[in-house]
């Protein structure tokens, strides 16, 4: 897959593969984060509501370990 093989080619070219790393989700509002967090994840599609809190998740990829964190609906940031 695509996406994959991407991001295994960033990673060596980085150093980090076959390695433990952390990888922050960080963006807009609607913007994908949780989508690209369960897209790398389970491989698969699906809609996801508004990210309410921050999560982190542990993925592993062929021999690469990563902890994601998802920083999402952080209301402290907003004006009000």
């Amino acid at each position: 897959m695509f996406v994959f093989n991407w991001f295994k080619n960033v990673l060596a070219s980085l150093g980090l593969f076959k390695k433990t790393a952390k990888i922050l989700f960080l963006g807009l509002d609607n913007s994908g984060k949780s989508v690209l967090l369960d897209r790398l994840k389970e491989s698969n599609f699906t809609i996801h509501p508004p990210t309410i809190y921050t999560h982190v998740e542990k993925l592993t990829i062929d021999n690469m370990n990563f902890e994601a964190y998802d920083l999402g609906g952080l209301d402290f940031c907003k004006k009000t």
